[in-house]
């Protein structure tokens, strides 16, 4: 079979990134409302609205699988998806969250959809996962910090500030023995390195731990710039209370203005566990260049996941980690210029029966 990847969104940060890291040999198909030329050999260009089904049928012919990098997923809804089903094609979201996963099944379309394959969900996801079966036959407990240093694309900001609202997360909880935790008081910010640190437990870690069958679980979210984990939280609060759209647009737009040069998007797991002979505490690192790239590689290896698959329609709804083969995904990632960080502590030995 010929493969030609559909990619809506193909302008923004998270399809530039896709875009980027698929190889130029394979072809692809771009389309969005506005057509943006991009340096790349097999490519077909089509304007496509993703809201009207007559333009997604028009886009969705030639295509082997269909990969939606636009958002926000609250204003697409499951567009994308039902032109994938009608085509017979699987289809792959960056974001989709709860909104499209509840869509979907209440609509009873057949197919594959894998949701939230990007940075975050998506990798947090995979990553916790990997670690557990690389290094422990039992996990008590894990942390995930998410340390982003980045210009953040508008869709991205939205999708961030629409899941909060929409109870994708919850600030300052966390997960322990089944149940949601309201954090005694909020993180604060560091004194020694300038960083704010924040709790932010979401559905995609809380079914890892219950996967994993995990004590306790944190979700962590780490800024070098305090000031703008104030404006976001107050541009989620004033949107509560406004419900309107244009303002919100408005907000997160100025706020791109400002530019970071040194961009980094470090994804961190601290795992604590029993191993085959000794407790162990297990902390690991992968550092990309922005989140966006981090989100481009979890795409492409959901891609090579269907791809590979003898029943390519055979899925049905799924999260982008319950796709992922994680050992394979890491590889990738550090061959697409991460670096891996690995640091295992042994805390105690144990001896037969101590179980």
């Amino acid at each position: 079979m010929n493969e030609v990847i559909g990619i809506l969104g193909y302008g923004g940060k998270m399809g530039s990134a896709l875009t980027g890291i698929i190889p130029k040999q394979l072809p692809i198909k771009l389309g969005q409302r506005h057509i943006r030329y991009i340096d790349r050999e097999n490519v077909e260009y089509q304007q496509v609205d993703i809201c009207d089904a007559v333009s997604m049928r028009a886009f969705t012919k030639g295509i082997t699988i269909l990969i939606n990098c636009a958002g926000p997923s609250l204003k697409l809804l499951d567009f994308a998806a039902k032109a994938a089903a009608e085509a017979g094609i699987p289809y792959v979201d960056a974001f989709g969250g709860d909104i499209l996963e509840e869509r979907l099944r209440k609509s009873g379309l057949k197919g594959s959809f894998v949701l939230n394959a990007g940075s975050f969900p998506g990798l947090t996801g995979a990553f916790p996962i990997e670690m557990a079966n690389r290094y422990f036959e039992h996990v008590e407990c894990f942390s995930l910090e998410l340390n982003n240093h980045e210009n953040w694309g508008k869709a991205s900001a939205l999708d961030l500030v629409f899941s909060a609202i929409h109870h994708y997360g919850k600030a300052n909880y966390y997960y322990k023995d089944g149940t949601l935790i309201l954090c005694e008081e909020d993180a604060t910010p560091d004194a020694a390195d300038g960083f704010s640190k924040s709790e932010y437990i979401n559905q995609e870690t809380v079914a890892i731990a219950e996967m994993l069958g995990a004590s306790e679980a944190h979700l962590i979210q780490v800024r070098a710039d305090m000031q703008e984990g104030k404006d976001l939280q107050q541009t989620i609060q004033q949107y509560i209370m406004t419900g309107n759209d244009h303002l919100l647009e408005s907000k997160l737009e100025n706020n791109g203005v400002k530019q970071i040069e040194d961009e980094y998007f470090k994804l961190s797991c601290n795992m604590k566990g029993v191993g085959k002979h000794h407790e162990e505490t297990v902390l690991e690192e992968l550092t990309f260049a922005n989140s966006y790239l981090a989100g481009g590689v979890m795409l492409f290896h959901c891609i090579n996941r269907i791809f590979a698959l003898p029943d390519r329609l055979s899925l049905g709804i799924k999260s982008a980690y319950e796709v992922a083969e994680g050992a394979l995904l890491l590889e990738e990632c550090v061959a697409f210029g991460a670096e891996r960080m690995i640091n295992i502590t042994e805390t105690e030995e144990m001896e037969e029966g101590d179980l």
